[in-house]
């Protein structure tokens, strides 16, 4: 019946399709296949879709903690579908969501056993979560040799390629303002250094991230006025996805100058 129908009306009618169908429907011909795996597929696809909402909290009877995923739409009031975490996330300590992009999820924890973290022996272990196909990517970060440092993470999908990236932002706070900084992507599976591209002037990152098209944007402050006893001077500090450049939004006076707590 498919031969039936020009290819162009098969692609309107896949767009509004739900994800679980289209896992499917992957394994119907090779056209389809490369038509629904296509970067310009997914696109239009997530514009076209429901996004979930999801609220992490721990169940105090398990000592676990779950996600509860609604659908953003008009079945929202009858809603009872709970997600719980995948075993990846579950298995990490001291999980955090790092953020979301796309309709996926970006965790950061610890693998290892619990007596590890006393001796610093933990690999520290992201994992990308689809919640509508229940599947999940484990990616190790990059060992450090120096244990002065702090590091940050941002998630977010190329709206261009519609590649998975991580970026790694490492501070080394008590020795130096110096930071390094690294970008995973998961069509290489590989980290690689962008240490050349980090912004010139000092800051520690504060808060989550949130992803806005093409970047990912982090509230941010200059240490050097903390240490000083200058006035604060807070900014935005951005990841551009598509590029993989930093880059830096001053804020007005009234903003600037909050405490960064």
């Amino acid at each position: 019946m498919s031969d039936q129908i020009p290819f162009y009306i098969q692609e309107e009618i896949m767009k509004k399709l739900p994800v679980k169908s289209l896992v499917q429907f992957r394994s119907v011909c090779n056209e389809w296949k490369s038509f629904i795996d296509s970067s310009k597929f997914i696109a239009a696809h997530c514009v076209t879709q429901p996004q979930n909402l999801l609220l992490s909290y721990e169940d105090p009877v398990e000592k676990s903690e779950k996600c509860v995923s609604f659908m953003d739409d008009d079945t929202f009031p009858q809603q009872r579908f709970v997600h719980t975490l995948p075993m990846s996330v579950k298995l990490l300590i001291g999980s955090t969501i790092v953020g979301s992009s796309y309709g996926l999820l970006c965790f950061r924890g610890h693998c290892g056993k619990r007596e590890d973290l006393w001796t610093k022996l933990e690999t520290e272990t992201v994992v990308l979560w689809n919640p509508l196909i229940r599947k999940t990517i484990t990616i190790p970060m990059p060992n450090k040799f120096n244990k002065d440092h702090e590091t940050d993470l941002g998630f977010g999908v190329c709206p261009v390629t519609i590649d998975l990236k991580i970026v790694e932002i490492t501070q080394f706070h008590k020795t130096s303002y110096n930071c390094e900084a690294k970008v995973y992507t998961v069509s290489s599976g590989k980290w690689r250094s962008l240490s050349s591209n980090v912004p010139s002037k000092q800051f520690r990152v504060f808060w989550a991230q949130v992803v806005v098209d093409r970047f990912i944007y982090w509230c941010a402050f200059d240490p050097t006025t903390i240490d000083n006893e200058l006035p604060n001077h807070n900014f935005i500090m951005s990841f551009d996805i598509t590029n993989e450049n930093f880059g830096v939004v001053e804020l007005p006076d009234c903003l600037r100058r909050h405490s960064p707590s």
